[in-house]
């Protein structure tokens, strides 16, 4: 066999082949060795990164919670999704989905979406702004100028009337830990909250009402909201419901020429 078959170029040419497989094995496990403390030391500069990057650390949960409902006002754009679902003692309940976007300046409110269930569902749209609310119409498609009973039912996605249950009526709020939300980090807190505020009666003694809140933990802004209502069968509907917020870089809103059309009428 020749010089350069037998010779292991990665281990020293001095050592006789008897020695080669011992010195084999130390290499390997000195890769192996290695590739573990970069994976630790990934990790390890992972959690720094987090912990020091975590603002809600050394914050009161409730600190945390107001200071979510004032980032949120001060949000100049944020797209959103709602979902409420539930059961009804009638065995009906009005499920609705919709999506939407906001933005400050101009005001705009963008709102899709549909109600009910089966057969029943019916699909709608709104268009908040210039100084108008503007609705499609679901047969035909066309757009009119709504009238004022609906605009409140719209103007609930604006960041006052989404932020004032964090800010004026939080009155408690406890942190439940730490999770994983739409690629960001973010804390969960169980949150106490004015039932005034939140135009709701107060809870029955056998009745379970539990709200929910997920902030980024850098930048303070709420991911997602959630309340969870349950009722005796025969007392009334339970239901879930929930919204969850993004924040986008994109070019300005604006309305469609066809409902701009209306809005110049």
């Amino acid at each position: 066999m020749s010089w350069s078959v037998r010779r292991d170029p990665v281990l020293d040419p001095a050592l006789p082949p008897e020695a080669w497989a011992a010195a084999r094995r130390r290499r390997r496990a000195r890769r192996a060795l290695g590739a573990l403390l970069l994976v630790l030391l990934a990790a390890l500069g992972a959690w720094a990164f987090n912990t020091l990057t975590d603002r809600t650390r050394g914050l009161a949960p409730e600190q945390v919670v107001e200071a979510a409902g004032r980032a949120l006002l001060a949000a100049a754009r944020y797209d959103f999704t709602a979902e409420l679902t539930g059961t009804s003692p009638d065995g009906f309940f009005p499920a609705t989905r919709l999506s939407g976007q906001y933005q400050a300046d101009p005001l705009l409110l963008h709102l899709s979406g549909d109600v009910g269930s089966g057969p029943a569902r019916t699909p709608f749209e709104y268009y908040l702004a210039e100084g108008g609310l503007f609705v499609r119409q679901v047969r035909g498609g066309g757009w009119l100028r709504a009238t004022a009973d609906d605009v409140a039912e719209v103007a609930a996605f604006q960041p006052d009337n989404l932020a004032a249950p964090l800010v004026v009526g939080l009155r408690g709020a406890e942190l439940l830990g730490r999770e994983r939300l739409g690629g960001a980090e973010a804390a969960v807190f169980a949150l106490d909250l004015d039932p005034a505020v939140m135009r709701v009666a107060p809870a029955g003694p056998d009745e379970q009402v539990a709200y929910r809140l997920w902030v980024d933990t850098r930048s303070l802004r709420p991911l997602a909201f959630s309340i969870l209502v349950e009722r005796p069968a025969q007392r009334g509907s339970s239901f879930q419901y929930r919204l969850e917020w993004t924040y986008p870089e994109s070019e300005p809103l604006a309305l469609p020429d066809e409902v701009r059309q209306v809005a110049a009428d």
